[in-house]
């Protein structure tokens, strides 16, 4: 009897607090509310692919009506005539342009999800055997310039620099959300189309020889990745754009996209609330071709904000430093110029409309260069990166006896280079670090000197 009245006085002050009247009837919202992992969680709504002519307004309508800012990820492709594709008209493209001046106008936030929706970085089959499509380096930054420069049309010039935040998101993530198979893979062979001819060994190879990385090497493997390793994301960061990923995945796409009516709005939820979701949340959903997702919204918003958790605009969200600890988002560095440590394309000139330099001359593409392939280390367990190693070292994509190295002092000096320009003074850099000029044993050399090329692998 103690305990009940203890109950109803914990139930009572509960009521007290919050109208719980729209609990009523509902045995599964009652549920969610006593398990108490649904108060306080943030959450801030992004969709991504549209915008769809016809339920893009809908959305929009309904995330007005209820007070709620979201971010509009959209697929470029989408703004440009194609008279071979249906959909694709003039007053269709129009109406598509009118649709994101209404984001605008409404406050919510237009960003770019790519110009055709396909990978930036490495993308495998559900089974691993095969690479789906996947963007060159060059491919990748024609595509995000072209994206950025359709979104600047669509909405006129003036909105465009208004906003306050230059989002992009890429397709499927790829390019910043990378899984620790795949991120072995790019160490391995390098990025993107580099590890496809290699998959068929990779499959002839035990469990333990393709995966050798631990979670905390992964974890600071994809770190550097993030910083310095994606070429893609550096292409975003060069245009002074923020990468924007996800940490909550409705699945409207997924094992959840059959689900309609209530049955999808108690899934959301319990996804939402449950406790292997994060408190603060970056929530993916589709406008495009997802009917469920304007039928289940009005619903969403008001029972999730019953059970106590909160609709956050961009602006309040991305504020301290959670979502990027989490990897969800990506700022450009602080800096204006940094130099590649990890990559292939060392020469990314940051806060300059300059087109990466081409690894290769000819039709080629994405290759890496030995300097900026790491290496295996059996005895180390992990993947060592040009020069690195302590008997042994990676020297130019292979492990190699330091001893038998000649010139090892000049090829992997430690010596470093002070900034010289206005934005560089004070910074150091690293050997082969810089543009037209490369740190070479503690000096600025020119890129076109014999010997630069030779120890930079020019």
């Amino acid at each position: 009897m103690k305990y009940f009245i203890i109950f109803l006085t914990l139930m009572n002050h509960a009521f007290a607090k919050n109208d719980l009247s729209c609990l009523k009837g509902d045995a599964k919202l009652r549920e969610l509310y006593q398990s108490g992992n649904c108060e306080g969680k943030e959450i801030h709504l992004t969709y991504d692919d549209g915008p769809d002519i016809e339920l893009t307004p809908k959305i929009i309508k309904i995330l007005n009506d209820k007070n709620v800012n979201a971010t509009f990820f959209v697929s470029t492709d989408k703004l440009v005539v194609d008279s071979s594709k249906i959909g694709f008209s003039p007053f269709e493209i129009a109406k598509r342009k009118e649709i994101l001046r209404l984001m605008i106008a409404n406050k919510h936030q237009v960003a770019s999800h790519g110009f055709t929706h396909t990978a930036h970085d490495l993308r495998l089959n559900f089974e691993k055997t095969k690479c789906e499509k996947i963007l060159s380096p060059e491919e990748s930054a024609a595509e995000l310039k072209k994206s950025y420069e359709l979104i600047k049309d669509a909405i006129g010039e003036e909105n465009y620099n208004k906003q306050k935040y230059n989002l992009v998101r890429f397709p499927y993530g790829r390019g910043s959300k990378v899984s620790k198979h795949d991120l072995e893979l790019i160490l391995r062979y390098g990025h993107g189309s580099n590890t496809c001819p290699h998959l068929v060994e990779e499959l002839e190879k035990t469990n333990e020889e393709r995966f050798s990385m631990t979670y905390t090497q992964y974890v600071e493997e994809l770190k550097k990745y993030r910083e310095s390793g994606s070429i893609p994301l550096q292409n975003v960061y060069s245009k002074n754009y923020t990468h924007i990923g996800w940490n909550y995945d409705s699945e409207d796409s997924g094992k959840a996209k059959h689900l309609r009516g209530k049955e999808y709005r108690n899934y959301l939820l319990e996804t939402l609330c449950s406790n292997e979701t994060p408190r603060k949340m970056m929530a993916l959903f589709h406008d495009n071709l997802k009917p469920q997702n304007v039928e289940v919204l009005p619903e969403l918003i008001d029972k999730a904000r019953c059970l106590g958790m909160k609709f956050k605009s961009y602006e309040e969200i991305q504020k301290g430093s959670y979502m990027e600890n989490a990897g969800v988002i990506q700022r450009p560095p602080a800096i204006e110029t940094v130099m590649k440590k990890y990559n292939k394309n060392a020469e990314i000139n940051f806060g300059l409309d300059k087109e990466p330099a081409k690894s290769c001359p000819g039709n080629c593409k994405d290759v890496i260069r030995p300097i900026d392939k790491k290496c295996y280390s059996n005895s180390l367990k992990t993947y060592l990166a040009h020069c690195k190693g302590d008997e042994y070292i990676c020297f130019f994509g292979k492990m190699t006896k330091k001893s038998d190295i000649e010139n090892f002092d000049l090829y992997c000096s430690k010596e470093k280079c002070e900034g010289a320009s206005k934005t560089t003074i004070g910074k150091e850099y690293f050997q082969c670090q810089g543009v037209d000029f490369k740190c070479i044993n503690g000096e600025w050399k020119s890129k076109n000197e014999e010997l630069v090329k030779q120890i930079c692998n020019l």
